[in-house]
């Protein structure tokens, strides 16, 4: 039978809850220590942050920014790779000597123009074929200024023999009446050239084709020109200059009887670029979002008590945070994705959920402490939380690091250095805000616009408007 005195104490903890939360405790003693200190000196937690931010954030100026779709959305370690370097050890090429399209096994500079004939005419009719020859021309002429210099295709064209890659539908320019005659006929798909031994791989070039009983091509309504140039690793920026060269005359041009498609090495990498821009005009649009809803949330009914300006600094907190971080990812060399401007989102999200925890310990706390001593319990309540919030977000991210999409890797490195520099700047920089906030508070000043205002007592017999703007239910501290 249990006597009086071996029974527990109902207020004291046991000894095993005691080890439970020893980590707890330690983490809200030294939130305690660190809120005394941000309440007590915080001029120095908000010009010190803002400095360092300013500093990192100059490393955005040498930002190496990667839009490759095949180095992104492929495996570092995939078969593929290995396959293909296979491939190209046993069938090299060189594009400046020996050219060949059945070797290619990476996409290189290269422009391509699909071709189709309007109103069902054939691509062998010969006002068809006449706009065929003028857009080759076009294209063969572009001039482009590059290294000092002009270039044209044939300067920087993928050559065999010498000689640039050919598009063999523009050799049968002399035969078009015959075809129209029915004296001379192409096979499908393919040709040889009893004379000069010249093949014609007609499939590959026409499309929409019609034969006859023999296989031999009737009409066609399409076609494609292929315009293949150098690589190498000044040869690949001259050749994107050229390609962007070709899009824009591309988009410029118009022909009488042909429809035209074009596409080249960049289309896709472009595209991408462009889907990832155009989501820029709707940061601004959440951010006002986000800044209203921030002030709304953080109002009152007492204007000394409420704290607008703080939902506001919270987001610049989460924004000077992430200048810092991506600042400090650029100046450790790695590369920059479209893919990372979505962060700033994620990060606002965040951090705003840290200032609403943060101001929610604070009007927990009794107002007849000093500023240093709210704050301290400020950081002593809300501190664990957002520390495991802010902890589980960074492990989430850092997982992705080891995926084998580099687009993947690369977008889970700066968004968990975002995610850490927020948790950082709104325990220092944000801290500060508030620490700001309570002496007004404590001073008895009107939350918009820092004046004081008149407490309860001795607000009798003023207007409404006073009521409205200036008046605090606050009673001044000392009276």
């Amino acid at each position: 039978m249990t006597t009086g005195t071996d029974a527990p104490e109902p207020n004291k903890p046991h000894k095993h809850t005691m080890k439970c939360d020893c980590v707890d405790r330690l983490v809200s003693y030294m939130f305690r220590n660190l809120g005394w200190m941000v309440g007590r000196k915080p001029g120095y937690f908000i010009i010190v942050p803002i400095l360092i931010s300013a500093l990192l954030a100059t490393g955005m100026q040498r930002v190496k920014y990667e839009a490759d779709p095949e180095y992104l959305f492929s495996p570092t370690d995939g078969p593929a790779k290995h396959e293909r370097w296979v491939i190209e050890t046993l069938f090299p090429m060189n594009l400046t000597k020996n050219f060949d399209v059945g070797r290619m096994t990476r996409i290189s500079p290269f422009a391509r123009i699909m071709i189709e004939a309007k109103h069902g005419k054939s691509i062998f009719d010969k006002d068809v074929f006449e706009d065929l020859q003028r857009i080759d021309k076009m294209v063969t002429n572009i001039t482009i200024w590059h290294q000092h210099r002009l270039w044209k295709y044939k300067n920087m064209c993928a050559k065999k023999n010498r000689k640039c890659f050919e598009n063999t539908i523009l050799d049968f320019s002399d035969r078009l009446d015959d075809m129209a005659k029915g004296k001379y006929s192409i096979d499908y798909p393919l040709m040889i050239n009893e004379v000069t031994f010249k093949v014609f791989f007609s499939a590959a070039f026409l499309g929409g084709v019609k034969t006859d009983e023999f296989n031999m091509i009737e009409s066609a309504r399409a076609v494609n020109l292929l315009y293949f140039l150098e690589t190498g690793p000044l040869k690949t920026e001259r050749a994107n200059v050229w390609e962007a060269a070709f899009l824009q005359l591309m988009e410029e041009s118009e022909f009488e009887h042909i429809n035209i498609a074009y596409y080249t090495s960049l289309t896709l990498s472009a595209e991408l670029e462009k889907n990832t821009i155009s989501v820029l005009p709707l940061f601004s649009v959440t951010v006002v979002i986000m800044l209203a809803f921030s002030v709304s949330t953080c109002m009152m009914l007492d204007w000394v008590k409420s704290k607008p300006w703080l939902g506001v600094l919270g987001c610049l907190s989460s924004a000077v945070a992430v200048a810092a971080a991506f600042g400090l990812t650029v100046y450790c060399g790695l590369e920059f994705i479209g893919l990372n401007l979505a962060a700033p989102f994620l990060m606002l999200g965040i951090g705003m959920d840290d200032t609403f925890v943060l101001l929610a310990a604070w009007r927990r706390t009794d107002d007849r402490l000093s500023v240093p001593e709210r704050l301290a319990h400020t950081y002593a309540d809300a501190g664990v939380s957002i520390t495991i919030t802010s902890l589980t977000n960074f492990i989430s991210f850092w997982i992705g690091v080891i995926t084998p999409f580099p687009c993947v890797r690369i977008f889970c490195i700066y968004t968990a250095m975002s995610v850490l520099f927020t948790y950082i700047y709104h325990v220092t920089f944000f801290g500060g805000c508030m620490a700001l906030s309570g002496y007004a508070e404590e001073r008895n000043l009107h939350a918009f616009i820092c004046v004081p205002t008149m407490p309860k007592s001795l607000a009798q017999g003023r207007g409404s408007l006073f009521h409205a703007v200036l008046y605090g239910r606050t009673q001044s501290f000392g009276s």
